[in-house]
């Protein structure tokens, strides 16, 4: 019983992730920055490790001009997954702009 309990959580979890984190993409794109931070936060208090949610949160930071805290975000990112291209170039993005403010 607690087996598939966990089971059917984790179902819930991932479901749910992929939902939000395409409404993310949707955000992004409206140029919904705040609305995008809010729901990759979500997405990251059911799974802390979510790449996608603290890449696209960083994303929407960046923009936001929170570049501190973009980069900690693809800081986590970048350890979670060291071969994310994606994440290692917006890291550098990050990176220089904290040189440049």
């Amino acid at each position: 019983m607690a087996l598939e309990m966990e089971e059917d959580r984790e179902t819930f979890v991932n479901l749910t992730s992929v939902v939000l984190l395409n409404m993310v993409a949707c955000f992004l794109r409206k140029k919904e920055f705040m609305t995008t931070e809010k729901f990759c936060t979500v997405v990251l208090d059911l799974n802390p490790r979510n790449v996608k949610a603290l890449f696209r949160r960083a994303s929407a930071a960046m923009e936001l001009g929170r570049i501190e805290f973009a980069v900690s975000d693809l800081d986590l990112a970048y350890v979670i997954d060291p071969s994310n291209q994606e994440v290692y170039k917006k890291l550098g993005e990050a990176k220089a702009r904290t040189l440049e403010e």
